[in-house]
């Protein structure tokens, strides 16, 4: 298997079947490593350096949603025409198409892990607000659900 590159992003394809009940399943993959090593970041074992964008998922119309597949294609298509081999995505985890994406165009990826300190909750959540209040922060205090809110709530879902 040839390994993957951003300057040659070799993709395979796998098929797992199930002759029983004749179910079948097909995912690609690529062949690389990644890792540190003296002090440099490596891909397949050679040097690298990732030259990246910043990447936050937000679009004006959509908020955290790409408006179409088409568009995310556009918006990953220009980063990488603009010379970049990584994206490191912070503050939310897009979809799967996104990451096919760059793994077809030859970007790293770089994932941020979304915040686990309750800050990634909804302001109304109480756990949210538990977790501002641990951290000397009440300002979620005035929009906190009360159970009638939350019972009505859960009963409109």
């Amino acid at each position: 298997l040839a390994a993957w590159s951003p300057d040659d992003p070799q993709l395979y394809e796998a098929a797992v079947r199930l002759q029983e009940v004749g179910d079948e399943v097909v995912q690609h993959f690529a062949w690389r490593t990644v890792g540190l090593s003296d002090g440099l970041m490596r891909l397949n074992g050679n040097p690298i350096f990732m030259h990246g964008v910043l990447y936050q998922g937000y679009w004006p119309e959509s908020v955290l949603s790409p408006p179409s597949d088409e568009a995310l294609e556009q918006e990953i298509r220009a980063i990488k025409a603009a010379g970049f081999n990584t994206i490191r995505v912070h503050a939310v985890v897009m979809g799967a198409a996104f990451y096919m994406l760059c793994d077809i165009l030859g970007l790293l990826v770089w994932q941020d892990m979304p915040s686990g300190d309750g800050r990634v909750l909804p302001p109304w959540e109480t756990r949210r607000a538990q977790a501002d209040a641990a951290r000397g922060n009440n300002a979620a205090q005035e929009i906190l659900r009360t159970p009638e809110s939350l019972q009505a709530f859960r009963t409109e879902l």
